[in-house]
């Protein structure tokens, strides 16, 4: 998305998705989470109008995932009403 690399982390077994996730302590999970959210939000929301508009929609239930882990309540609440 303009030029921009996205990385994206698939894992052969879930049960080592799970452990690698569990081991993050709960400050950096929530920070990370934060991270992501808004980034997606930047990458996303950085197109055309109509565009942007269409393309957070379509990623608004990640993004209130996002939100909701990284404790940000009023932005999870927004994107799960637009899920």
């Amino acid at each position: 998305m303009d030029g921009q690399l996205l990385s994206r982390y698939r894992f052969r077994h879930i049960l080592f998705q799970r452990y690698l996730y569990s081991s993050l302590d709960e400050v950096e999970r929530v920070h990370l989470h934060e991270q992501v959210g808004t980034a997606l939000e930047g990458l996303y929301g950085a197109q055309e109008q109509v565009a942007a508009i269409a393309a957070i929609a379509a990623i608004a239930p990640q993004l209130a995932l996002h939100f909701q882990k990284a404790r940000i309540t009023e932005k999870a609440i927004h994107y799960l009403h637009q899920a």
